[in-house]
């Protein structure tokens, strides 16, 4: 009997761990024709991006999990090394995982210890030239007294006190000292970037915007060969056929997964403030809730605002019950970060569009008007697409609620291309070229 292609994934995140990227990963192999084992982390609760839910049902017949301690990244880097070598007769191929960059260091200490091995480098988002990083390192020191003054609306009696506060001046130093710390991180993701852009044997990017930007680096246009886009994907046999939506008569807008500083839900929420104060019985027809991480400024605003009653903060659930969220929602909401000053074209795709694509949800969709979002919207003819733009929120949120309005007419051919079967046969597909080389 012949033998299935057996495939090594090194992931720094990967069920049972919750994060976007795991789960991207997982959909990717439970629908692929391969098998897989799969090496990742023991206590995946350590940073913003894992949500605090174990996804203990996310399991699959065709993948093996082995998960090693990762509190000391280099001593796990070494570890996936050495247990690919232990185990290297048992793979036809080698595909790291990002985010984060660990994985790549690891597939890049093995490519080069056995070159013969035929390495795949998936990318989440870009690791270089990434306005989130680029805008995280010029934020000014939010410990600088100006910004303490400016945000903490400090009177002018008090401000000697805020310059001379041996606290503030403390917590001023570490800041300057921690973003030290990470520029020469940043400089450090380049080196790695290039060197797996030059040793990978193939690359994948998941759209086209992230594929362009990545060729815009000196000399990369090189690479282009063995890169392959692979859309993030929608698993129709993880969706409960238990979900409906309520009985409830109001108009309900679900956001489930992370915000955070950069990546916000300002606009919307000003939008929301704009239609209580002009609509006073507005609660009465419509909610708004939040699933996941949301920034502590934005959960300040929604108090500050007076809009509590239109809005409701969730705890963290996990992703199958978010899947039932979306289903049992009148609205789904996607936001993008606002960009417009640093990006032309906005390159991140976030995967949870694909998941509102396979619940054929209506989506009402925050994003710039050229990007990978859009296009996905524009495509598929999800929703409403808006701009970040607090008015612009308010109008179509006044004609969604009050008048009913409603363009969702979803394109079934567009759609089908972000199933998990056709992305994992793509995928499948190359590696059957790849391995046969």
């Amino acid at each position: 009997m012949k033998r299935m292609v057996r495939g090594l994934v090194i992931a720094w995140y990967y069920p049972p761990g919750n994060s976007s990227e795991g789960i991207v990963t997982y959909k990717l192999l439970k629908n692929s024709s391969c098998e897989y084992d799969v090496f990742t982390r023991l206590n995946p609760q350590e940073n913003i991006w894992d949500r605090k839910i174990v996804e203990k049902e996310m399991k699959s017949n065709n993948v093996t999990i082995y998960e090693r301690d990762a509190r000391d990244k280099n001593k796990w880097i070494s570890e996936a090394v050495r247990f690919f070598e232990e185990n290297r007769d048992k793979y036809d191929f080698l595909m790291t995982r990002s985010m984060g960059v660990e994985p790549h260091e690891a597939g890049l200490i093995i490519k080069e210890k056995h070159p013969e091995v035929k390495w795949i480098a998936s990318f989440g988002d870009p690791l270089v030239d990434s306005p989130y990083i680029e805008t995280l390192s010029k934020r000014d020191n939010p410990f600088f007294a100006k910004e303490v003054i400016r945000k903490q609306r400090i009177s002018k009696k008090k401000w000697p006190y805020i310059l001379l506060s041996p606290t503030r001046n403390i917590r001023r130093m570490a800041w300057e000292r921690e973003r030290r710390i990470k520029m020469k991180g940043v400089e450090r993701l380049a080196e790695i970037n290039d060197s797996v852009f030059a040793n990978a044997d193939e690359i994948i990017l998941n759209n086209d915007y992230q594929l362009e930007h990545a060729m815009a680096r000196k000399d990369f246009k090189k690479y282009e060969d063995k890169c392959i886009v692979l859309r993030h994907s929608y698993d129709e046999t993880l969706y409960s056929n238990k979900s409906k939506k309520s009985d409830d008569k109001k108009i309900k807008f679900s956001y489930v997964g992370h915000l955070d500083d950069l990546r916000n839900a300002r606009a919307l929420l000003k939008g929301i403030s704009h239609l209580k104060k002009n609509n006073p019985g507005i609660s009465d027809r419509v909610e708004f809730s939040f699933y996941g991480h949301l920034s502590e400024r934005d959960k300040a605003y929604i108090i500050d605002e007076d809009i509590t009653d239109l809005i409701k903060v969730h705890k963290d659930i996990s992703y199958l019950e978010s899947l039932d969220v979306i289903k049992q929602s009148d609205w789904s909401i996607l936001i993008d970060a606002n960009l417009n000053d640093k990006l032309e074209k906005y390159i991140y795709l976030p995967a949870k569009t694909a998941d509102y694509f396979g619940a054929k949800a209506k989506i009402f969709c925050i994003t710039q008007r050229c990007g990978a979002t859009y296009d996905a919207m524009k495509n598929v003819n999800a929703g409403v697409i808006v701009s970040h733009s607090a008015d612009e929120i308010y109008l179509y949120l006044s004609k969604i609620i009050l008048k009913g309005y409603s363009p969702v007419r979803y394109n079934e051919k567009e759609r089908l291309k972000y199933d998990a079967r056709s992305v994992a046969k793509e995928f499948d597909d190359m590696v059957k070229v790849l391995t046969k080389k």
